[in-house]
């Protein structure tokens, strides 16, 4: 918390500074500095005074109206998020001391008010607009993980500029992972499955009455990693072990993690991430360049140990059971099971066709050559 003011001595600086809340400040520092960015990228390098401010005795109304036109084409932005950069650039001028244009008065608010008739009637035509954070999809989600793992970090990850833990966390992903759930698939779980699962606040009732059952999780975990809901393969297990205690796992770790496996706690996390490795290997030997950092580990220098490990890996039913199951993917199972007996009887009709075709055909050839070959050499002086 900031230390206590003072009243005795309270300025008329202190009181100007006063007028916005400090979270109101960072997100209008925040804003301004996506402002510098565009200029930067447009040409307007003239009104940056630096990396994280603007120079606005040469960022004229002008570049200012033609950042809000960048917003509108390609952001997709609401009209509250708009007059938010209007707020910045207004408590900017305060801030440096110069005077407000006063087109900023005379004209801006008619083009804001055009600006929110037209995303108006883009939300009544359909156009997605972000009202508020933008979840990461599972498109981005795919693609940033496609990204991350063709990097020479398989070792340790850095993260630029985090150097304290509370400033790791998962918010986009577990924000995206909700919006996904709720409307990103046609079948996907009930709203007090995926916010009870999220850990979302539903009220006094909802949070009464509405709690956690590891189905309903577990159908939800099913949804959010990406699994086809209208396909039998939601049904997937991971690739696994097929024996809970198989020594050679057990030496394998040891090997691969001497440290971590000594945690008792991470035994079956660290276990499936060894099975996931080399369920994949082929994948990961096709799809990383030759020089990545993972192809110098333990695990990939020693040959022996993969191919000791690879027939120990299954994504079957093992020690491990399927859960989380929608009733109608059984459905999708049995159809699966139906196509593939229809492929196989027609494959084998095919084949029965081919011997009656030979024996029919080819046979009754070779009996009219033989006969007109006796008759040839009847003839014969």
């Amino acid at each position: 918390m900031p230390p206590r003011r003072k009243r005795s001595t309270t300025t008329i600086e202190d009181a100007k500074n006063n007028t916005r809340t400090d979270s109101t400040k960072k997100r209008y520092t925040t804003q301004i500095r996506t402002i510098v960015q565009w200029a930067m990228a447009h040409g307007h390098s003239q009104g940056v005074l630096d990396r994280n401010t603007l120079n606005l005795a040469t960022f004229s109304f002008g570049n200012f109206t033609k950042f809000l036109e960048w917003c509108y084409q390609t952001k997709h932005m609401a009209a509250s998020t708009l007059g938010s950069y209007r707020s910045a650039i207004v408590f900017l001028y305060e801030k440096q001391g110069v005077t407000i244009p006063q087109a900023f008065q005379d004209e801006l608010p008619h083009i804001m008010k055009g600006y929110s008739r037209f995303i108006a009637a883009d939300i009544e035509e359909g156009v997605q607009t972000t009202k508020s954070k933008r979840p990461l999809t599972i498109e981005e989600m795919k693609r940033l993980t496609s990204r991350s793992v063709a990097l020479a970090d398989a070792v340790g990850v850095a993260l630029d500029g985090v150097d304290r833990l509370p400033n790791v966390a998962t918010h986009s992903i577990r924000k995206g992972a909700v919006t996904f759930a709720s409307s990103g698939c046609t079948s996907g779980p009930s709203t007090g499955v995926f916010t009870t699962r999220a850990g979302c606040s539903l009220g006094d009732v909802l949070d009464r009455y509405i709690h956690f059952v590891p189905a309903g999780g577990q159908y939800t975990g099913r949804i959010v990693s990406g699994l086809p809901e209208s396909s039998a393969a939601i049904g997937t297990l991971p690739p696994h072990f097929g024996a809970r205690d198989d020594p050679v796992v057990t030496d394998a770790l040891r090997v691969v993690l001497p440290t971590l496996s000594n945690a008792a706690c991470l035994s079956t996390v660290l276990r499936m991430c060894l099975a996931s490795v080399v369920y994949h290997m082929e994948w990961l030997v096709d799809t990383f360049p030759q020089h990545h950092t993972l192809f110098s580990t333990v695990l990939f220098r020693n040959k022996d140990l993969l191919h000791q490990l690879a027939p120990n890996v299954t994504i079957n039913d093992g020690n491990i059971r399927r859960t989380g199951i929608p009733p109608h993917v059984h459905l999708y199972t049995q159809l699966e099971v139906m196509r593939n007996e229809l492929q196989s009887t027609r494959d084998e009709l095919q084949t029965a066709r081919s011997e009656l075709h030979n024996v029919h055909v080819h046979g009754k050839v070779d009996i009219i050559l033989a006969e007109l070959q006796s008759m040839r050499t009847a003839s014969t002086p």
